[in-house]
């Protein structure tokens, strides 16, 4: 039997919601969707550049496993992206 996919129900705008909106609105003055993705890469690349600084700090492949939604190669030992 398969399991019915369970429904995503979007959870209330609070007041802090809001005014982190807004500020990313302003801040990155964003009008389009590729704003939007631009100003996510620009948020979360900071995350990237933690995970790879970990993997190349903490020996290699076995953190290269976090990685797997990044195209890596080890190269002498370091992760490249």
């Amino acid at each position: 039997m398969s399991k019915k996919k369970e429904v995503y129900h979007v959870k209330p705008l609070t007041e802090g919601k809001r005014n982190i909106i807004s500020s990313l609105i302003e801040e990155y003055d964003i009008k389009t969707a590729e704003d939007i993705q631009e100003a996510l890469k620009d948020l979360l690349g900071g995350f990237r550049l933690i995970i790879m600084t970990e993997a190349n700090s903490s020996v290699k492949s076995r953190v290269l496993g976090l990685l797997l939604k990044f195209k890596t190669e080890k190269i002498n030992s370091w992760c490249a992206v």
